[in-house]
């Protein structure tokens, strides 16, 4: 449900001519976070427990969306219905 909410709303709020760009900068940013995560999350649940690490990585889960719903336009995201509509 989230890849079809988060792919609406670029091709609706997102100008057509750098759509692909934008697609491109989140593809990249999700293919790079997995495997950065993964190689991180390791090391460091060995070091400081697996609890620690499980909690911190929920809290940093918890802070980021706080601070995207905290952000003004991402709140007010508004859709304009076509003349078609």
């Amino acid at each position: 449900m989230f890849s079809i909410a988060w792919d609406q709303s670029l091709q609706t709020n997102v100008p057509r001519d750098v759509l692909a760009r934008v697609y491109s900068y989140d593809a990249v940013g999700s293919v790079v976070a997995v495997p950065v995560g993964e190689a991180l999350v390791g090391p460091l649940a060995h070091t400081v427990g697996t609890v620690p690490t499980l909690l911190g990585c929920a809290a940093l889960i918890v802070l980021a969306t706080v601070a995207a719903a905290a952000t003004r336009s991402v709140r007010h995201v508004t859709v304009e219905e076509s003349a078609g509509s």
